[in-house]
C-alpha cells in the first residue's frame, strides 16, 4: 500500500489481500453509512493500522499506524470518500475474478464478495446524494 508516495508498512510487505480488502470494504460501507465514526483496518500480521477518520465535505483521513512504534508514520491524505470508495470497488472486482478465473473459493473469497456487494450498495446511495 502506498499513501502519498511511500510504501506502508514497507515496500516488500505482503498480506493476505482477499480478507484485508474485505476489512477495507466494510469500513467504508460503515463510514457511508455513518460518517461520524471513524474506522480501523487492520493489516493481518503485524502491529499495522491504517486509520480512516471522516471530516467536513465527505472527505476521508487515511493515516498510517504502527502500534509498536512511539512515532506516527508518515504520509497520511486526505482523500474523497467517494473516489476510495470506487478505488476499493475497483480492487475487489479485480481480486474476486482473478479468483473466479482460477476456480478458487474459500468463506474468506465469500466474505469479500459479501462485503464488497455492501460497499456497492453505500456507494450507490452516496452517489444519489
Amino acid at each position: 500500500m502506498q499513501l502519498a508516495g511511500t510504501p506502508f508498512p514497507s515496500a516488500d510487505w505482503t498480506d493476505f489481500v482477499v480478507v484485508v480488502l474485505g476489512w477495507w470494504c466494510e469500513s467504508l460501507a460503515m463510514i457511508a453509512e455513518e460518517p461520524t465514526q471513524a474506522r480501523d483496518v487492520r493489516f493481518m500480521e503485524g502491529p499495522f493500522l491504517v486509520k480512516l477518520v471522516p471530516i467536513a465535505d465527505s472527505r476521508i483521513l487515511v493515516s498510517p499506524v504502527d502500534t509498536s512504534a512511539a512515532v506516527a508514520a508518515t504520509g497520511t491524505i486526505e482523500v474523497a470518500l467517494a473516489s476510495l470508495m470506487r478505488t476499493t470497488l475497483k480492487a475487489s472486482r479485480e481480486i474476486l475474478d482473478a479468483c473466479g478465473a482460477r476456480g478458487w473459493s474459500s468463506r474468506d473469497i465469500e466474505q469479500l464478495s459479501a462485503n464488497r456487494d455492501l460497499l456497492a450498495r453505500a456507494y450507490g446511495k452516496a452517489a444519489l446524494n
